[in-house]
């Protein structure tokens, strides 16, 4: 997770380009959904055994949410 963030925050020209470019408010929103996913883990892992369907499903929808942004962060271009 951290591998990936610091690797694509080197394609950006300046913190500005995460809210000014398209490139850059993917990476913020999957930064945001790398975070739901540990928030839901970490509920899951509090709840125990017995925890809820929910959180698994939660956490499945975020993963997967993460493999979507990850797929069109590849195919665009990085901001010049």
């Amino acid at each position: 997770m951290g591998s990936g963030t610091v690797l694509s925050f080197q394609h950006l020209t300046g913190t500005g380009d995460l809210a000014s470019t398209f490139y850059g408010r993917l990476i913020v929103a999957k930064v945001a959904a790398l975070i739901v996913i540990l928030v839901f883990a970490s509920a899951s892992r509090r709840k125990g055994v017995g925890a809820p369907d929910r959180w698994w499903q939660g956490e499945l929808a975020a993963l997967v949410a993460v493999l979507l942004l990850a797929a069109v962060l590849v195919s665009l271009p990085p901001p010049a």
